[in-house]
């Protein structure tokens, strides 16, 4: 299983990658939000650009599904 911090990585510099939920069922997306948190976390540390966050409609809670981000460091 990829971590965020391996997806980062993996992700040249100045690319952008869509980083997706691997399911729909709902404990799958409420785990989901903490790699989202990640994400955030490494936006505001400056290391990404998050570009877009999709919200799912299957569950009515609107989770975060997917997440489109540009690598800046």
């Amino acid at each position: 299983m990829q971590t965020v911090r391996d997806v980062y990585e993996n992700t040249p510099v100045n690319s952008s990658r869509t980083h997706r939920c691997s399911g729909t069922a709902p404990d799958v997306l409420l785990r989901f939000q903490n790699e989202v948190a990640e994400l955030e976390i490494l936006a505001q540390e400056g290391r990404i650009r998050i570009d877009d966050r999709h919200p799912e409609n299957s569950s009515g809670h609107r989770y975060v599904d997917s997440v489109r981000f540009t690598r800046l460091k």
